[in-house]
């Protein structure tokens, strides 16, 4: 977890049994549901440090992107992060 970028930023609110990445999985599946898990989901960088320092190698960010797929299919996006890409599709540019 401290290998993770986003995780000093937001320490204490990531993840509700296991901190970094690797608790948006859990959150999700075990201890809290998909509503709970998008906010984490959308904020992780996908930057693979995770991955590097983990002694079993778990691809989080390989699962954190089904699961974004999850729940952009079920609606729980951050209302930013879905202006955004609605921007991006109608003007080629996200700003």
């Amino acid at each position: 977890m401290y290998e993770c970028p986003v995780y000093p930023m937001v320490t204490g609110y990531w993840g509700h049994k296991y901190m970094g990445g690797i608790g948006i999985p859990w959150t999700a599946f075990i201890a809290g549901g998909w509503e709970k898990a998008a906010p984490m989901a959308f904020a992780c960088t996908l930057c693979g440090r995770c991955v590097k320092f983990c002694p079993m190698q778990i691809d989080t960010p390989k699962i954190v992107e089904h699961i974004r797929q999850k729940l952009w299919k079920m609606g729980y996006v951050p209302s930013g992060i879905k202006e955004m890409a609605e921007t991006t599709e109608r003007e080629g540019k996200p700003y």
